[in-house]
């Protein structure tokens, strides 16, 4: 698994990212850190998790292409050398057994999209106080579309880090569209819903969206 994680001057939050990286009981991942051109401690914080496990790996977006997390996410995955691909912004956090649980569902070369659970927090002291427990959208899907059109009906949504993607399911849906500067995760995941086989939901794995 290759988890990608955009980010831009977040040394207040992102050690708590990376240790919920860290903290996965599933072990074979890369975890690559693209900074956006931070000027504050983010670099010498990822750095120092380095270091210590050469899982974690840091790069600086090029500078002749645009700023901005989608082009940070585009160049992680021309880096990512992993079958499936976790997006993760470097404010938010895995439940220690998110990876684990899902990879238990996920079929080797296929084109199924992999779900969980989600829970919204304000501080990372109480995971727990805005979490999702009863979801419309908690469940298998046999098409893309039904997915979204729950999401329509029932006014709901997940965040980026919900989903485990099969890298050649972003081969086939394409990369991010680093020209737009809002919902481009919205207009990512739509191709990504779309072009999957199936939508397969872990009921054991959770992930966690700060407000």
């Amino acid at each position: 698994v290759s988890i990608i994680i955009p980010t831009y001057n977040r040394e207040h939050l992102i050690g708590e990212t990376l240790d919920s990286v860290l903290g996965q009981t599933y072990a074979n991942w890369e975890c690559i850190v693209v900074d956006d051109g931070s000027n504050d401690n983010t670099e010498e914080i990822i750095n120092s998790y380095s270091e210590k496990d050469k899982r974690f790996k840091f790069y600086h977006r090029p500078t002749t292409g645009k700023k901005g997390a989608s082009a940070c996410r585009n160049y992680g995955l021309q880096k990512a050398k992993g079958e499936l691909i976790q997006f993760l912004d470097s404010d938010d956090f895995l439940a220690k057994n998110k990876l684990e649980e899902q990879l238990k569902i996920y079929k080797s070369g296929t084109l199924s999209l992999i779900t969980c659970k989600w829970g919204g927090f304000d501080e990372s002291s109480n995971l727990s106080i805005r979490f999702k427990y009863k979801y419309h959208t908690y469940r298998n899907f046999k098409k893309g579309e039904n997915l979204l059109s729950s999401f329509g009906s029932y006014n709901e949504f997940f965040p980026l880090h919900v989903y485990l993607i099969p890298k050649i399911l972003i081969d086939k849906s394409g990369v991010w569209n680093e020209s737009l500067t809002n919902n481009d995760d919205a207009e990512f995941f739509a191709r990504i819903i779309l072009n999957a086989s199936k939508i397969i939901f872990s009921s054991e794995a959770s992930v966690y969206y700060r407000y």
